[in-house]
């Protein structure tokens, strides 16, 4: 039932925006009450934060990724992650997911923040835990220079992304 109501919420806020969504549009849609809908997700703003959530969790590295026993596996993990973390991005339902997340993010800044933390947070930890244990196997030197300067790609090159996307919803993000 949860991921029938998600699956409508999310249908329903890229089709009519999360303000022009009521919650008995997506019971409706959903083909379940407003009470079934409230007990199982929440409110409104809890369906959105589960939408983004549920997408930016396909964007993580496995968490059961071996130790790197040297730099070619280190550098075969880092390509699978970056192939996988492009083609996230880049999907129609992600840059859904952002612009959403983006159309909020004055009213309600808790979406962005759950967006932040769902997204590239866990991703940044995933590549930092990742190179400590290459780190430790001695697959890298202890200043990780090599590992260092494709992690920092890597942010960057996701950072950009995402500015790519607030730029072509028309938003400008703030610096904290």
């Amino acid at each position: 039932m949860r991921k029938r109501i998600l699956g409508a919420a999310f249908k329903l806020f890229v089709e009519k925006g999360y303000a022009g969504t009521s919650t008995l549009e997506v019971a409706t849609c959903a083909k379940v009450s407003k009470r079934d809908l409230y007990a199982s997700v929440g409110n409104k703003q809890a369906m959105l934060v589960a939408c983004i959530t549920g997408r930016t969790a396909k964007m993580q590295l496995r968490p059961e990724l071996p130790v790197p026993r040297g730099r070619q596996e280190l550098a075969s993990i880092l390509n699978a992650y970056a192939t996988r973390l492009m083609a996230e991005v880049s999907h129609p339902t992600v840059i859904a997911t952002f612009r959403l997340a983006i159309g909020e993010a004055t009213r309600s800044p808790e979406i962005a923040q759950a967006l932040e933390a769902a997204g590239r947070n866990p991703s940044r930890d995933a590549l930092t835990d990742l190179f400590a244990s290459a780190q430790s196997a001695r697959v890298i030197d202890s200043a990780g220079t090599i590992a260092l300067g494709i992690a920092s790609t890597a942010v960057l090159l996701c950072s950009a992304v995402i500015h790519v996307v607030h730029d072509l919803v028309g938003f400008t993000p703030t610096t904290a």
